[in-house]
């Protein structure tokens, strides 16, 4: 008895604490969270080209047809709940898509899954053809954290290939844009895509998309609680960038980038979006 009450101030030392970091919001960190933007902010370009911006599918296929995405966790401090949240948000996209995550053995092309201090939460859209390694940044430190399953969810749909939803060729028929609000550095963030890269694939647009920005992303210095974007249709101002799922919408857009022979979407939506 006495030496069971003696050992716990002992075990008490050792065990680590929890941890109470602050959730990064995604919308406010400097540089946005899609790697091929952050360059084109670096490099001071407001404006950039098709072929700067343009989004690589993953091509390699399983015996099934499953497209199969391979990773590797570099990280090592991820706790065990933080790890089951990567695993549950990659389930999620597997469940409803053709997406298939696999630990990386030796192929050419993979995800490699970071934990940097002070860098946030980030990804690469789609494969990379160039550099081969797809970037996905989640921090996870005493002072912030993207380990949340909706912050893993949004960053791993970058990797399947999904753009913000805000990015939309189409997105004046829904949204608009306030630019007076937005700080220059951030107008890169607000680029329209090209239709070649941001095919919408007859998916209608979605408010409540959890790869849709909240209304007050990106304002401009001293800015604080301004609206950077408006919607259209007013019932949804308040609603956008609160998402904690992805859509059904979301979903079909994966499963037409990758022509999915099977996807578990409901039969209204199939029925109201699917051209064939």
């Amino acid at each position: 008895m006495h030496a069971a009450l003696l050992l716990l101030p002992f075990l008490t030392s050792v065990l680590p604490a929890p941890k109470r970091a602050k959730p990064v919001v995604i919308s406010k960190q400097k540089y946005g969270d899609i790697v091929q933007f952050q360059q084109l902010m670096k490099r001071g370009m407001y404006k950039s080209s098709r072929t700067e911006i343009k989004r690589t599918k993953w091509n390699h296929k399983d015996g099934k047809g499953n497209i199969i995405i391979p990773y590797i966790i570099t990280a090592e401090d991820y706790d065990a709940e933080e790890t089951s949240n990567i695993t549950k948000a990659m389930k999620r996209i597997e469940d409803r898509t053709c997406i298939r995550f696999a630990k990386r053995r030796n192929q050419k092309y993979y995800v490699e899954i970071r934990n940097v201090k002070d860098k946030g939460c980030y990804a690469y859209v789609g494969r990379n053809k160039r550099g081969f390694i797809s970037v996905l940044q989640l921090e996870s430190s005493e002072e912030n954290t993207c380990m949340s399953i909706p912050s893993i969810l949004h960053e791993l749909l970058h990797i399947v290939g999904l753009w913000h939803e805000q990015n939309r060729y189409d997105r004046d028929m829904y949204i608009q844009v306030n630019y007076e609000n937005i700080g220059r550095l951030y107008y890169a963030q607000f680029k329209k895509l090209p239709h070649v890269d941001s095919n919408i694939y007859n998916v209608s647009y979605d408010y409540l998309s959890i790869m849709h920005y909240d209304k007050g992303a990106f304002p401009r210095k001293g800015g604080k609680g301004l609206i950077t974007m408006e919607t259209l249709d007013p019932k949804y101002q308040d609603l956008i960038g609160h998402a904690t799922d992805a859509t059904e919408n979301d979903y079909l857009k994966v499963c037409e980038i990758y022509a999915c022979k099977r996807c578990k979407l409901s039969k209204r939506i199939r029925m109201t979006t699917f051209i064939l």
